[in-house]
């Protein structure tokens, strides 16, 4: 982690907060800028929505993940029907679904923990 505090007069000003933010990459840092606007006072409902959009948008990057897995599984299910084959196959390609849909409603997460 590189120091990145602003010195002013030899004394160390920046928050833990901003250091932390001036870590973080350049590209990172001016996505964030981009999204976030202007400087300006924020309300604690402006403070929720954000923390709320960012909670809803992990559990949709890791419920895609999961999509993207039970897609693969029934592809390969449904190349198996269709080529005839004889023997026994299971396809799982329900379970990832539902894991995603749980994910996605927030069973037993964080909700848990935040109550």
């Amino acid at each position: 982690m590189t120091d990145n505090r602003i010195v002013v007069c030899g004394v160390h000003t920046a928050s833990p907060i901003t250091t932390a933010y001036l870590d973080l990459s350049p590209d990172i840092r001016a996505r964030a800028e981009e999204i976030a606007g202007s400087n300006r006072p924020v309300t604690w409902p402006e403070v929720l929505l954000l923390v709320g959009q960012g909670i809803a948008g992990e559990r949709d990057r890791c419920a895609r993940v999961l999509d993207d897995d039970a897609d693969r599984q029934e592809a390969a299910w449904n190349e198996f029907l269709a080529s005839g084959k004889e023997g026994s196959a299971t396809s799982y390609h329900t379970i990832p679904r539902g894991y995603a849909a749980a994910i996605r409603r927030g069973d037993a997460t964080e909700r848990e923990a935040m109550e």
